[in-house]
């Protein structure tokens, strides 16, 4: 069986997005179970409404929560902000950590 990510599971979570209501095709057919198959409907349908790829998104999604957050404690509490200059804020911290490498 195949999974979502957990950090794309848990940003589609946090971020309250809908999910369709049409919801016609069957997840087995994707081999994905069924909370992961509506996750990936609802973030592909929150895409597509504002003209953008869900596989960049998936990828992004990914990507900052991994190398910038890390923690699902600190993604709740920066999306319950519903503030973009903390999410900014967060990625320019953690770039200051780097220069410790």
């Amino acid at each position: 069986m195949n999974h979502i990510d957990v950090w794309v599971r848990l940003t589609v979570e946090y971020l309250k997005l809908n999910t369709p209501n049409d919801i016609s095709l069957k997840s087995n057919k994707y081999h994905l179970e069924r909370k992961d198959f509506n996750t990936t409907l609802t973030l592909t349908n929150a895409c597509v409404e504002f003209n953008l790829s869900p596989l960049l998104t998936n990828m992004g999604i990914w990507y900052y929560i991994l190398y910038f957050i890390a923690d699902s404690k600190r993604l709740q509490l920066l999306f319950e902000s519903k503030s973009v200059e903390k999410l900014e804020n967060e990625m320019n911290l953690m770039k200051g950590f780097s220069e410790f490498k």
